[in-house]
């Protein structure tokens, strides 16, 4: 199976709304699994993930899209998140 190869730049080639609810569903924790909740740029933000919904926080992420995991790489079938060399040698 053949995919295209996309690269953008945060945050000026941000995804949109559909494409962060198609990553999401891939997710086992949805929407949250694309905050990059421990990152410095979140944490100044002070928000609580938990309480917000996943419209919410899609909203969020498309005001403030360095609020995104990273690295993130969308596959048809799956979406991976954060560092894996390992993971992503095997690709």
């Amino acid at each position: 199976m053949g995919f295209e190869h996309v690269e953008r730049r945060l945050p000026r080639e941000a995804p949109g709304r559909a494409e962060l609810a198609a990553m999401a569903a891939l997710l086992p924790g949805g929407t949250r699994d694309l905050v990059a909740v421990r990152g410095q740029h979140w944490q100044a933000k002070g928000v609580d993930v938990e309480s917000l919904s996943d419209e919410e926080l899609l909203d969020r992420l498309l005001e403030d899209p360095l609020a995104l995991r990273r690295p993130l790489l969308w596959l048809p079938d799956r979406v991976l998140l954060g560092h894996r060399p390992g993971v992503y040698a095997g690709l």
